[in-house]
């Protein structure tokens, strides 16, 4: 699977990259939205796990423009240390599947990887 991972944090990107690549995914990897924008256009991928503080274009910004360039269907796990996230993205209208809280634990973000695919293809499955 092609895991799209958006974190400008670059000890955290390469700790979390290193697992998800050692569990078998492909890491695509940027440091800020306008990287990610550009892989997207470039690449087909099947998960985001993106962080919503970055330089240049911050993952807020990018989430609301990536359905412009990919599948609305792509789950998107947000991943952020401000307080009242996921309130600010519901607010914006911005469609995610998960959170989590940083400092991330690598083992939460497999669990929540796993669930959030889980949810995604009793989805697909329902779809007439």
């Amino acid at each position: 699977m092609n895991i799209l991972l958006v974190e400008d944090d670059q000890l955290l990107k390469k700790a979390l990259s290193n697992r998800l690549t050692t569990e078998g995914h492909v890491v695509l990897e940027a440091r800020n939205g306008k990287e990610a924008l550009d892989i997207v256009l470039e690449n087909a991928i099947d998960l985001i796990v993106c962080d919503l503080m970055m330089p240049i274009i911050s993952g807020v910004t990018f989430l609301n423009m990536r359905n412009k360039f990919m599948s609305p269907d792509v789950p998107v796990i947000v991943t952020s240390s401000l307080e009242g996230a996921g309130e600010i993205l519901n607010n914006l209208g911005i469609s995610y599947n998960g959170f989590l809280h940083k400092p991330i634990d690598e083992k939460a973000l497999l669990i929540m990887i796993q669930e959030v695919l889980e949810k995604q293809a009793i989805r697909i499955n329902k779809t007439p």
